[in-house]
């Protein structure tokens, strides 16, 4: 199929990018990645919701792996600052050339539909925010954190002339803070709303959730690999190399494996959990599917990879059902 210029409707940051208006797609190549499903599959991610649930499927490992109870509150909070965070991300930080080289049809979904995908993150964030001030004062902090270190994150808001003006452009320093903030939000919302706080299994989910988004958020680093060297952005796989990189998520990923192991062990946590270690398989399956800088990792990226919290919550569900 030929591909076609998309015209933008919509004159949000993203637009503001001349070449996105006029934008040259095929727009066929992702959605036969894996037919209809493929193309449903790439429009959650690319709205973001893909990765708001991967929140709740962390926040599901917390309530499980440590026996909290239940309050829908604990699910749904994670979801929608994770929703936010990454709206704001992406909707407010997307007007660098590198992502028109990384991933020019996600640059133009946005494009085309921001206005109301900013629209919906702004109320779920609302609602959120109503929610978690009738959860307390940590629930509240908790909640908004997020949207802190996503402003700081993605948008260049420290003055000109600094070295770096955004956390997204200090070298190994972006990936840490994005899994330290997954790890303590996805965790510590179902903590806390669920009475018990922080205990010493609740720190021991919290680094195992760190430890697994980190090999995540670098992973992303990998696809976006040619766009950021030529922007200039000093990721990992710009200063180390694909491979040296790849192969430092490989030995983390095992490392994340390995620590949940010796977490089940201390903690004498049922078979249930094993399940949950299963996810290393996972990693393992994307991570040998980026084979060089050539590889085109967008839709692995933007659905297995961002899909990863999610399986992990399935196996804490699936384990749970199986051994209960």
């Amino acid at each position: 199929m030929e591909a076609e210029h998309l015209n933008i409707p919509w004159d949000g940051p993203v637009a503001n990018v001349g070449v996105v208006r006029n934008l040259p797609v095929n727009t066929s190549d992702r959605s036969e990645s894996g037919g209809l499903g493929g193309s449903v599959m790439l429009r959650l991610a690319y709205s973001n919701v893909w990765m708001a649930l991967g929140g709740t499927g962390f926040a599901i490992l917390a309530i499980l792996i440590t026996g909290l109870p239940f309050r829908w509150q604990a699910i749904l909070l994670p979801f929608l600052i994770t929703y936010a965070v990454y709206s704001a991300d992406k909707l407010l930080g997307s007007d660098d050339e590198g992502d028109l080289l990384n991933d020019p049809v996600r640059t133009a979904f946005l494009a085309r539909w921001g206005r109301a995908l900013s629209w919906l993150a702004t109320v779920g964030f609302l609602a959120g925010l109503v929610i978690a001030s009738m959860e307390g004062l940590v629930v509240l902090i908790l909640y908004v954190a997020p949207l802190v270190v996503g402003v700081l994150y993605g948008i260049k808001v420290l003055p000109r002339g600094w070295r770096f003006r955004r956390l997204k452009d200090i070298t190994g320093v972006k990936n840490v803070v994005v899994a330290v903030t997954w790890g303590t939000t996805t965790v510590l919302i179902p903590a806390y709303v669920c009475g018990t706080g922080v205990t010493l299994l609740v720190a021991a989910v919290v680094v195992f959730v760190t430890l697994r988004m980190y090999v995540n958020t670098t992973y992303f680093d990998l696809g976006d690999l040619k766009g950021d060297r030529a922007e200039g952005v000093q990721t990992l796989p710009v200063v180390l190399g694909f491979r040296r990189t790849r192969t430092l998520l490989h030995v983390m990923n095992v490392i994340a494996a390995l620590y949940f192991f010796g977490v089940i062990l201390v903690f004498d946590l049922p078979l249930a959990a094993h399940v949950v270690n299963a996810a290393a398989l996972y990693v393992l399956a994307f991570l040998a599917y980026a084979r060089d800088e050539n590889t085109d990792l967008n839709y692995v990226g933007d659905v297995v990879a961002d899909g990863e919290p999610v399986v992990v919550g399935m196996l804490a569900l699936v384990g749970t059902l199986l051994f209960v």
